[in-house]
């Protein structure tokens, strides 16, 4: 382990509109599959991060030599964010670290041996990631505090969970500097909707666990958790519980069904979840901020139609992809769906069509890369079981987006598979025990949903200083950490957790692009 400097070029591309990431360079100097996905991710999260118009630029890297491993990808991001927005990194400062696609920097192994590298080497400050202050030396046998370690070499050591957290520290600015500490609130009209959604989800709980005989026990004892979160007016909490209780009612009830049986349910479930994306062919109704939003609210149906694609002989695995799958359609994206329609903000001037457009084609490239990476090293993982046949159905689709900018109600819906094909992606590749991360402890979930809900909050508030609404970023963000509060160490809540995480994923993400399509109309009434 070491320090390998890597050189980030962003570019203007006004002459040819499209966003491109030169990979060339770096493979023919020996980088590894995993760094070149990190570097595909790092591309992605960068571009939404900088909120620089993904058709005005394009990217490319450059290394010295031989290199892999996903650790680059927090660094790589930081060097596009500041390429993006021409600003100098701080000298003798590095980082160490996975860049995920809420904006989340995950953990790595080995900090230690790089931490000795990067002080042999001269520098000065070492970025990690947060919840890896110590980690297991297998020399040693034992537990190494890294903050020790790093007064020891005369390195100071600088914990983040968030890409902006990591921005500030190698750059010396903020990510945003608008940021206000003001929380943002959820506006009366979208308070209402919630509040309606809570209490149906609590009652349809508490409806199917009754018919359910084969449901653990443990899930009546979640359903009386969410009707006391819902009294005391948590509706966050109680809809977060709901939604992870349903998740195991479902599967019970999937896991007693015969394979043709299951087979139909999908077919019903899939009809279900197209009727719900034509309901973004209606698009052309709503304002503009609206039109931004709704591709991630669309989002748990593209990804519970992806998911079905995966039915076959094994009921058990079965079960687990119709419970997800059902969850997200029947559920998830329909209260999502009508959280975007309830609010009427002042509109986001400008052209929501063209503005989607570019990130669309840009995120189904990085996805490519993604699934390029994980079938040729990570096809054994116990994630690609159930996301892989997914990911690739879901591939399937967005190569057939047609180029170019299409009509917004069309932008809408191509946008919603590109985003969960990226995220889906995303997933995979964190999956994969690579050669560098077989030490290190698995992914704090929570701790990533709890950082990116916090994150989505700071950003919706100032937009709403501007006028927008901002609900349902902030609702999904909410309600993805209630059901982690409410089941705090409880393994139920494993559902409902990566429910959570996948909202609040798609929260941040829509929280950036609405920030980035600020940004644009404010410099269009400019100019």
């Amino acid at each position: 382990g070491g320090v390998e400097p890597a050189v980030v070029k962003v570019a203007d591309s006004e002459d040819n509109p499209g966003f491109a990431v030169n990979l060339t360079d770096v493979k023919s100097k020996g980088a590894g599959e995993a760094w070149t996905a990190a570097s595909s991710s790092a591309a992605a999260v960068g571009t939404l991060a900088s909120t620089r118009s993904p058709r005005d630029i394009s990217i490319a890297f450059d290394i010295t030599g031989a290199i892999d491993g996903p650790s680059g990808g927090a660094g790589l991001t930081v060097g596009v964010i500041a390429a993006a927005r021409k600003v100098e990194l701080l000298d003798k400062v590095t980082i160490t670290g996975t860049i995920n696609p809420d904006g989340t920097v995950g953990v790595v192994s080995y900090i230690a041996t790089k931490m000795r590298a990067a002080a042999r080497d001269g520098y000065e400050t070492i970025v990690i990631p947060s919840a890896a202050t110590e980690e297991y030396d297998p020399g040693t046998g034992k537990r190494v505090d890294l903050l020790k370690l790093g007064r020891s070499l005369g390195l100071r050591v600088v914990p983040v969970e968030l890409i902006g957290q990591a921005y500030a520290t190698m750059t010396g600015k903020r990510l945003f500097s608008g940021i206000s500490p003001e929380r943002a609130t959820l506006r009366p009209q979208v308070q209402a909707v919630t509040r309606r959604q809570a209490g149906s989800a609590v009652g349809r709980l508490e409806a199917e666990v009754a018919r359910t005989p084969s449901a653990p026990g443990s899930l009546d004892g979640q359903a009386r958790l969410a009707r006391r979160e819902l009294a005391a007016g948590n509706y966050p909490g109680a809809y977060g519980v709901a939604v992870d209780t349903l998740q195991g009612a479902w599967r019970a009830q999937a896991r007693a069904l015969t394979t043709g049986q299951q087979a139909a349910q999908a077919r019903r479930l899939a009809t279900k979840a197209e009727e719900l994306l034509a309901s973004g062919q209606r698009g052309s109704q709503l304002n503009p901020e609206q039109q931004v939003t709704l591709p991630s609210a669309l989002g748990p149906a593209v990804l519970g139609s992806s998911l079905l694609a995966g039915i076959g002989s094994d009921r058990n695995a079965n079960a687990d992809a119709l419970a997800a799958a059902r969850v997200a359609v029947e559920l998830v994206a329909p209260d999502a769906v009508q959280a975007v329609r309830a609010y009427g903000s002042q509109p986001v001037t400008g052209d929501a069509a063209r503005f989607l457009s570019g990130y669309t084609n840009f995120l189904i490239r990085a996805g490519d890369a993604n699934l390029t990476y994980f079938e040729k090293v990570g096809a054994s993982a116990a994630a690609g079981e159930t996301y892989l046949p997914a990911a690739q159905a879901l591939k399937e689709v967005v190569d057939k987006t047609p180029p170019g900018e299409n009509p917004v109600d069309q932008e809408i819906v191509q946008s919603a598979r590109a985003i969960t094909y990226f995220l889906l992606t995303a997933s995979l590749v964190a999956a994969v025990p690579s050669s560098e991360s077989q030490a290190a402890e698995v992914k704090d979930r929570d701790r990533e949903t709890l950082a990116s809900t916090v994150a989505v909050g700071r950003l919706i508030a100032p937009l709403q200083g501007r006028g927008l609404d901002g609900g349902y970023p902030l609702w999904a963000a909410r309600w993805g950490t209630g059901a982690i509060q409410a089941l705090p160490g409880i393994s139920e809540g494993a559902d409902g957790a990566a429910q959570g995480y996948q909202q609040t994923t798609y929260s941040l993400i829509t929280a950036l692009l609405l920030t980035a399509a600020a940004r644009e109309a404010s410099e269009a009434s400019a100019g």
